[in-house]
């Protein structure tokens, strides 16, 4: 039912501007795909094993770090508090927004289908590897400074600053991929 507006405006440019046109904005066209959100059940099966993914990193690097930690579930147990890695941190919404920046870098920066493909596909783990991160790093903050750095300003800001991260991340990728991405691939279209 949500994708039926954008079919419906798919085949309305089809329809009423002939092939030609269809070509020139099939990619804005099907970009709209992205605008429409995962169904709830989808969400749902994928939230939880996200939160204990980002979890178990998290609690690995404050073991690294010297820094008592304890999980149980999605709960990490510090010296003087307790996190609660929610749905809200587990990372499915980066995942969305950098596989959606990670369509338009594609688009706009490589050549050939198979960089565009591959820089789509590879924000999905470092969107997830970057949360684990701000999870750990939340983790890290709440040992030093108290429970206040779970939440609030400090909290926003490393979503932002770990958001950051991911798009630089990705966009090095693509540069990266850029310079060693076989030439004969780049004039075929590969």
């Amino acid at each position: 039912m949500r994708w039926g507006f954008i079919f419906t405006v798919i085949g309305m440019v089809l329809l009423l501007m002939g092939r030609h046109v269809f070509r020139i904005l099939s990619f804005p066209l099907f970009f709209l795909f992205l605008m429409v959100p995962l169904p709830q059940s989808l969400t749902n099966t994928i939230t939880f094993p996200l939160q204990l993914i980002a979890t178990d990193f998290a609690v690995d690097a404050l073991y690294w770090l010297e820094i008592p930690a304890l999980r149980e579930g999605n709960i990490i147990h510090l010296a003087r508090s307790k996190l609660f890695v929610a749905e809200a941190c587990s990372g499915l919404r980066s995942v969305m927004a950098l596989v959606t920046l990670g369509v338009v870098v594609g688009y706009m920066f490589q050549k050939s289908r198979g960089e565009w493909i591959l820089i789509a596909l590879s924000a999905i783990p470092i969107a997830i590897f970057v949360n684990a991160f701000r999870v750990a790093l939340t983790g890290i903050l709440t040992h030093r400074l108290g429970e206040g750095a779970a939440e609030g300003v400090i909290h926003a800001t490393e979503g932002l600053f770990t958001f950051g991260i991911a798009f630089v991340l990705l966009l090095l990728e693509a540069w990266l991929l850029s310079m060693i991405w076989p030439r004969r691939w780049r004039r075929q279209g590969a």
